[in-house]
């Protein structure tokens, strides 16, 4: 990773939620640590990871694991499921195989197949 930067700030930025605006960050941060328990069953992260506000890093949570940046876009999908969720029933289904798509990859790369 070129950069460690905070994990509550890029995701917020993701889900289109300025630094400034801290009204959600409580829950931004719940559905950040939930993700992070799906992420480490697929076997990446450490046990019990939890951020709790905006000092914590990609490298705090990753480490020296290199070619994980999918897991910034992933966990960014699945919370703009629940902070802004697609209209359509087509696109709702579409951003579903990509969350589902990024999670295989994803545990592909963990079990060190490529």
């Amino acid at each position: 990773m070129a950069e460690s930067s905070s994990i509550l700030k890029d995701i917020k930025k993701l889900v289109q939620i300025s630094d400034a605006d801290t009204n959600f960050d409580t829950d931004v941060i719940i559905h950040i640590n939930s993700t992070f328990m799906e992420l480490r069953q697929m076997g990446i992260g450490p046990a019990n990871y939890v951020i709790t506000g905006e000092t914590e890093t990609w490298e705090n949570y990753l480490g020296s694991a290199k070619n994980f940046e999918a897991v910034k876009t992933y966990i960014g999908m699945k919370l703009g499921l629940i902070f802004d969720p697609p209209g359509t029933g087509p696109s709702l289904a579409s951003r579903e195989r990509l969350i589902l798509e990024y999670g295989w990859r994803l545990n592909i790369q963990a079990e060190g197949v490529v």
